[in-house]
């Protein structure tokens, strides 16, 4: 049901929207964007993204007076490279259509925590409740600087964006700047090996505390082959290479927990303390295994 609903919100979008209308983002927050559209009905918010960045909805015409307009006052610009205005009321009739598609589906609680991004809140747990916010998803802005500041709120330090490229991380770092936080990305560069890139990432979240599983579809060692002609042919990984010592430091690196101690201690009176005490002030801090990241999808 979710990858066949997926396909048809994609269809209405692109199928029940008026052609000739455009996306603009623009280098301001929603407070400024707000004051430049004042007053012109054929151009909405549809996206609140960061501090410094708000898209704006729109017909084609009225798009493009909009950012003249803006650029002759030195505000950066850039015409999105989408076929509809997303995220507004001209998605009316293609909001119309999802909620009839989605009365033949059934929809079940969700078991962890979804922020649903028209709300910046945590989706209803009710079926009708969250077939709504869906439909509304499509002709309301996208509250997404909201979302992430509420899940900070909520305890969310880790965000792990799902898919190519590092937009939303770069957002994520916009909205959180000066704050606790890390942005991990899986697919940031379209030219680099994407299974290396994964695999960082993995390595990333581990070190950030996360219990992550061994790869069940790692392919195993292969034996060497039988010789032929007097000669043996061999593949091997390059951690073959790799001295018992160093594949040792690398593992404890990656598995041991090193907790920084609350405060450190400079005071002649605690370099002049006995052992005992310590060696209790160097025991180990508990450290709990920190909450879930916060995935965040285009």
């Amino acid at each position: 049901d979710f990858a066949r609903l997926a396909v048809a919100r994609g269809g209405v979008m692109k199928n029940f929207a008026p052609e000739g209308t455009a996306m603009l983002a623009v280098m301001l927050d929603k407070a400024g964007v707000e004051k430049a559209i004042a007053g012109k009905t054929d151009l909405h918010i549809a996206n609140e993204n960061s501090a410094n960045q708000t898209i704006v909805a729109g017909g084609g015409e009225a798009i493009e007076a909009l950012q003249k307009e803006l650029e002759s006052k030195n505000v950066k610009c850039t015409k999105l490279k989408v076929s509809r205005a997303f995220h507004s009321p001209y998605m009316e009739k293609a909001a119309g259509k999802l909620a009839r598609i989605l009365d033949n589906i059934n929809m079940k609680s969700p078991k962890g925590k979804v922020y649903a991004n028209t709300t910046a809140v945590i989706y209803p747990q009710t079926e009708k409740a969250a077939k709504d916010t869906l439909v509304k998803q499509l002709t309301n802005p996208v509250l997404f600087q909201s979302s992430i500041e509420r899940a900070y709120r909520d305890g969310a330090r880790v965000f792990v964006e799902i898919g190519p490229g590092r937009v939303l991380s770069g957002l994520v770092d916009q909205i959180l700047a000066g704050k606790e936080h890390h942005t991990v990305t899986l697919n940031a560069d379209g030219k680099r090996n994407s299974m290396e890139q994964l695999e960082r990432a993995l390595a990333q979240l581990k070190v950030l505390g996360f219990a992550i599983q061994s790869d069940p579809y790692v392919l195993p060692l292969q034996p060497p082959p039988e010789k032929a002609n007097g000669r043996s042919i061999y593949d091997l990984p390059p951690a073959h290479f790799m001295m018992d010592e160093a594949r040792e430091k690398i593992d404890k690196a990656i598995n041991e927990v090193d907790p920084l101690p609350a405060e450190q201690e400079t005071s002649v009176e605690a370099e002049k303390a006995p052992a005992k005490k310590e060696a209790e002030s160097a025991a180990p801090i508990p450290v709990q295994q920190p909450p879930p990241p916060a995935v965040m999808a285009a």
